[in-house]
């Protein structure tokens, strides 16, 4: 794995916008055998240039370095912090390509669902809400540790949507949990 000195050494990092920039490199950065006009050659085209900026099939902004790919949150997070993430790095926002460091936070795999948008097979326009034909109701329900648990049963959707956001907090959910998911 990539040192975070070496990330430091190579990339430049705006915490506001997010962005990752290639740094100027000097020729002790590239392998022994690596003439001067390579050496050269690469930091005409790619200094000052915007780096790890290919969205990834995930919708999570990637990159090569060291002749492995790399999500972009994690280099910043190793970039800020000088070590790398043991666990996820959750966007708050829900957006996977915006990088701003006010919009990371280290997250376990738990904490991380619990700030998700919007399922797109939700029908209901409501995280957690479901219409139950047998009662004629909405449900509104959330799982925490494997365990559905049932918030009630409610006369409109919108009801259930309130009892069930009202819930959230009690059981560490994100604020954002819910939200519309980003494309």
């Amino acid at each position: 794995m990539v040192g975070a000195e070496t990330l430091r050494t190579l990339l430049d990092y705006d915490p506001a916008s997010g962005r990752l920039t290639w740094r100027a490199r000097s020729a002790d950065t590239f392998p022994s055998s690596t003439s001067l006009r390579i050496v050269r050659n690469w930091n005409s085209r790619f200094a000052g240039q915007p780096a790890f900026t290919t969205v990834g099939a995930n919708g999570y902004r990637v990159g090569n370095l060291g002749g492995k790919v790399l999500y972009a949150h994690r280099v910043v997070w190793a970039w800020m912090h000088g070590t790398w993430p043991v666990d996820e790095i959750d966007h708050l926002d829900g957006d996977r390509a915006n990088n701003a460091w006010a919009n990371l936070r280290a997250a376990t795999p738990s904490m991380n669902r619990r700030n998700q948008g919007r399922s797109r097979r939700n029908t209901s326009g409501y995280t957690g809400v479901t219409y139950c034909q047998k009662t004629d109701k909405w449900v509104a329900q959330m799982t925490v540790g494997g365990v559905c648990l049932r918030i009630g049963k409610f006369r409109c959707p919108t009801a259930a949507a309130v009892a069930r956001k009202q819930a959230d907090p009690q059981f560490g959910f994100h604020k954002n949990h819910g939200r519309v998911a980003h494309g």
